[in-house]
């Protein structure tokens, strides 16, 4: 038990941070900057990841998910209250709505908006309900919120998305036991059964050597980024602790390379 309000402030701090995938959301917002240049945007992004992830394990925790499926996750383990989370999570949500009304561009103010709302219907229903669509639809929305913001061919977005796809194949894998037992209808994983493995490591590798070919200094860091935490993936991912541990490296790795 924490002896005063500050101290209990101050251990949920660490705890909020990874239940909105701290080094992730941060990653992925640098690597975002570093493609467009666009700064507004890129902070709009890291706050839509973080209060989606945030959002997304509010709810698995309020409905027992996480207690089968990831007890060890910051709100099902006691190390997170449900009260910061939510209060954490709505902050996140009314910074995220300031950060888009500063963005001049109407089409991207609309295209972070979608994301939200998608985002919201994932964690909210399509996830439980629908998870063989759910995981491809919640994978298109980010990669098309992450790449709007640059011009780029639609080869990009066909890449990123097997690539985005291919890595929640696997995590959907590493779940298939709970999501049997929790989830309405089948996953994609269930779905293709033992189909999955090859057909989630080819959708990450393919986008990886594929953009090892591009050259251009904007696509060096992505594919850093993409490599580390893909490698991570497909070797970790049967252990939940190693997975945390080389993505973590991998994650910090991108948040200095500019500086190298």
């Amino acid at each position: 038990m924490c002896r005063n309000e500050d101290s209990c402030f101050m251990s949920s701090l660490i705890p909020f941070f990874r239940s909105i995938r701290g080094f992730q959301s941060l990653a992925s917002a640098l690597i975002l900057f570093v493609f467009s240049e666009n700064l507004g945007y890129s902070v709009a992004f890291l706050l839509l990841l973080a209060f989606s992830y945030s959002f997304n394990d509010i709810f698995d925790y309020v409905l027992g998910n996480d207690i089968e499926a990831h007890p060890n996750r910051p709100l099902p383990s006691g190390a997170l209250s449900l009260k910061f989370a939510a209060i954490g999570c709505t902050i996140l949500a009314l910074l995220f709505c300031a950060q888009v009304v500063f963005i001049s561009s109407l089409h991207e103010k609309l295209i972070l908006i979608t994301g939200l709302c998608v985002s919201a219907l994932y964690s909210l229903f399509l996830k439980r309900w629908y998870p063989g669509f759910a995981m491809p639809i919640w994978s298109a929305m980010t990669v098309v919120v992450f790449l709007k913001a640059s011009d780029v061919e639609t080869v990009c977005y066909v890449l990123c998305l097997m690539f985005f796809i291919g890595r929640e194949l696997l995590l959907d894998i590493r779940d298939e036991k709970t999501d049997r037992l929790l989830a309405k209808t089948p996953s994609l994983a269930t779905i293709l059964g033992s189909w999955g493995r090859p057909i989630a490591v080819a959708g990450m590798i393919i986008p990886i050597l594929a953009l090892l070919f591009f050259d251009h200094q904007n696509y060096a860091i992505l594919s850093i980024a993409i490599a580390l935490f893909a490698t991570s993936l497909i070797v970790t991912y049967q252990s939940a602790d190693k997975m945390e541990l080389v993505s973590k490296a991998g994650y910090l790795f991108v948040l200095f390379a500019p500086s190298l």
